[in-house]
């Protein structure tokens, strides 16, 4: 049972997790861990476009809906079969990446109002590929809001995962300041990476041993000592010549 009380926060969903996140900033820069620093950091601003991010991050909806003409019928958000849209654009826009920061990705998971994406931009697509029967006003991707749920999940369990290492390591955490003065360098990296390999899945890869090949076996267990009984015999002639 965790002693911190800001462990307990974040399990009865007593602070918010961009409070939480903060916290867990303060103590990681505190214990000099650099990879939790930089992922509390990404998670509370945000990630860039152009940034690797986490699997967690990422998921897919095929789930389109249009409102316009379809054979001179007005209709308003119906589904968009994908029929009419070519593999390369499918391959564009049905992944889904939230680079949101967490603050904005918890609204969006405890909101009520439907999550979408335009995609109006394909109308000339679609228009294309029905042969102009159907004409596109608006075009909407649906994203369900259970991607943002276990996004929160996610970070709220390796939040928790990290402060229960940081507590075992360290003891009660709610003064929010680690003091690693007393501690070799090398402890503490090493309770950073056993931290991070428990909320990061990082394995430190072990260098696996160099197979003796099969001719290096014979040579030591069969030529090896036949030359040397040979050289003991050699020298034992020697010494007889000259010895008498």
């Amino acid at each position: 049972m965790p002693k911190s009380q800001i462990i307990k926060d974040i399990v009865e969903d007593s602070v918010s997790l961009e409070k939480s996140l903060t916290r867990l900033l303060v103590l990681a820069k505190d214990v000099r861990n650099s990879k939790l620093v930089q992922w509390a950091e990404k998670e509370l601003k945000g990630y860039k476009e152009d940034a690797d991010i986490p699997n967690y991050r990422r998921t897919e909806s095929k789930e389109l809906q249009y409102s316009g003409i379809n054979n001179r019928f007005q209709v308003t958000s119906i589904p968009l079969p994908i029929g009419w849209i070519s593999k390369d654009i499918m391959d564009q826009i049905f992944p889904i990446a939230a680079y949101e920061s967490i603050r904005l990705i918890e609204e969006l998971a405890t909101g009520d109002d439907t999550i979408m994406r335009d995609m109006t931009a394909l109308a000339g697509e679609i228009r294309s590929n029905s042969n102009g029967a159907v004409s596109c006003t608006s075009i909407q991707q649906l994203i369900p809001r259970a991607f943002f749920i276990s996004i929160c999940a996610e970070v709220k369990n390796k939040m928790i995962t990290a402060l229960m290492e940081l507590e075992k390591k360290y003891g009660n955490l709610d003064g929010l300041g680690i003091d690693i003065s007393d501690k070799p360098k090398v402890q503490i990296e090493r309770i950073n990476s056993d931290l991070n390999n428990a909320v990061f899945q990082i394995n430190v890869p072990q260098q696996e041993a160099v197979k003796e090949p099969w001719y290096s076996k014979i040579a030591w267990k069969v030529i090896v000592p036949i030359v040397t009984a040979i050289l003991s015999a050699v020298g034992t002639a020697i010494i007889i010549k000259f010895l008498g």
